[in-house]
């Protein structure tokens, strides 16, 4: 196996230093360093895992806060119609009276069902039995995972009348219990979304600290590198000086090289 001269040893060494110091990257290419070219790339892998699972926790903060404006708006109209429920409740009203508070009845009906069945996130309708996930982990693959079922509402929508005395008094305590229902979906779905941001939290962590060990890795040390460099030139140039005197010493040079 021929080996390289000392100075071809020493100018490969200055030009791998002026790399690292023109690129501000310790790591160049693999015969640089093999074993941190590894843990480089291992680092770069769990970066790119990191921000994909950000992503998806993002996504899941926004279909969370989709589902919840939805629902707010849900709860607002169910209020309204306990009111008109209380209001419908009087022996003093008219037919007349009574027949135009259960017309704004309606109107609150189909508006709730209008909200629940249009509803979308990401092309997928948000009030579902079905669940819909989210990898919010790249290192252990948590999946969260959430359903909104207001199957409830759809079903009891239609029994909220206010024709009657009497069945305004039913439809308010129908309407209690139907809000009372979607208030409890909203509390589930604040738990929710209260995990999801500490997974954004959790990932942003260690992704910050993946990078930090990404740049230490790379990031090239420029005080040394300078010395280096400075020391390959000096060897360099006594080398060449050497060489340059072989021929008067033609048996020397070689002995004192080695």
């Amino acid at each position: 196996m021929k080996t390289s001269s000392p100075s071809t040893i020493n100018t490969n060494r200055l030009e791998s230093g002026f790399q690292k110091l023109a690129s501000g990257k310790k790591l160049n290419s693999a015969k640089d360093d093999a074993a941190a070219i590894h843990i480089f790339t291992s680092l770069i892998a769990e970066q790119n895992g990191n921000a994909v699972a950000i992503r998806n926790a993002n996504d899941g903060v926004s279909f969370a806060q989709v589902a919840d404006g939805a629902l707010q708006s849900v709860t607002d109209n169910l209020n309204r119609v306990e009111a008109l429920a209380i209001q419908a409740n009087s022996g003093a009203l008219s037919a007349s009276d009574r027949s135009a508070i259960q017309s704004e009845v309606e109107q609150l009906q189909a508006g709730i069902a209008q909200t629940i069945e249009s509803t979308n996130f990401a092309g997928k309708p948000v009030f579902s039995r079905e669940s819909i996930q989210f990898q919010v982990s790249s290192n252990n693959g948590e999946i969260q995972s959430y359903s909104v079922d207001v199957s409830q509402v759809l079903e009891q929508l239609s029994n909220l009348d206010v024709s009657s005395q009497l069945k305004a008094g039913q439809s308010l305590e129908l309407a209690k219990e139907l809000r009372e229902g979607v208030n409890d979906l909203q509390s589930d779905l604040a738990s929710f979304s209260n995990s999801i941001y500490q997974s954004v939290n959790t990932n942003r962590e260690t992704q910050l600290v993946s990078i930090a060990g990404r740049q230490r890795i790379e990031s090239t040390e420029y005080a040394l590198e300078s010395s280096k460099g400075v020391a390959f030139q000096l060897k360099l140039d006594v080398d060449i000086a050497l060489r340059a005197q072989s021929n008067a010493l033609p048996n020397g040079i070689d002995k004192l090289l080695s």
